[in-house]
């Protein structure tokens, strides 16, 4: 339920975005994600249960608070590891009403049999070899992909809103299973530019 994210070399079931992996890794990216959303809920051994769920619960009575409902679709965040901006990513998701509201799975396949998507955030200098694996991961299984590039290293909270409409716009779209494309979403500085403008 609420909370979020996977990150290229580390994934968060139960947060808010994944990658295809049979255990969880415990890295920086996942332990800062896990603390900024209070959610620790993944695929781990049975000794990790516990917190998970204490996780989770943490997480649904926040929202239940706030008089949101989580969402039942799974999500996969792949971000590069350790950069300002992932981090400034990671952080601006947990904030934003409507992204905020899914969980995370640690593998795409999960996350495509619960109609599931994967953020991909592309920075400047392009994508790690790890964010490259899982799009064509995503790919292979027919996961929806929602790309962000940005010719700048600053993040806005609009930025975020616009991902956040594109997102939600397909999610509730009754039809969505012929609009499977990779979208482009540019959060940058440029306003003027266009999808069809991206880099491949």
């Amino acid at each position: 339920k609420p909370s979020w994210l996977h990150s290229s070399g580390a994934s968060a079931e139960g947060s808010a975005l994944a990658r295809s992996s049979s255990a969880l890794t415990f890295d920086p990216v996942f332990i800062r994600l896990c603390t900024i959303m209070g959610c620790m809920n993944g695929k781990q051994d049975d000794e990790k249960n516990g917190k998970e769920e204490k996780g989770m619960k943490r997480a649904n009575t926040g929202s239940a608070q706030r008089g949101e409902e989580a969402r039942s679709e799974l999500a996969v965040l792949s971000v590069k590891t350790d950069t300002k901006y992932a981090d400034e990513f990671i952080q601006a998701v947990g904030q934003e009403v409507f992204l905020r509201l899914f969980s995370t799975s640690l593998d795409h396949d999960k996350a495509k049999q619960k109609d599931g998507f994967m953020i991909l955030v592309e920075e400047q200098d392009g994508l790690s070899d790890k964010q490259k694996q899982d799009l064509k991961r995503a790919q292979e299984i027919g996961l929806k992909v929602f790309r962000t590039y940005t010719d700048d290293d600053f993040l806005s909270m609009k930025a975020i809103r616009t991902i956040s409409a594109t997102v939600r716009s397909w999610c509730d779209d009754k039809d969505k299973s012929g609009k499977m494309d990779m979208e482009n979403i540019f959060v940058g500085k440029d306003g003027a530019k266009k999808d069809g403008e991206a880099k491949p």
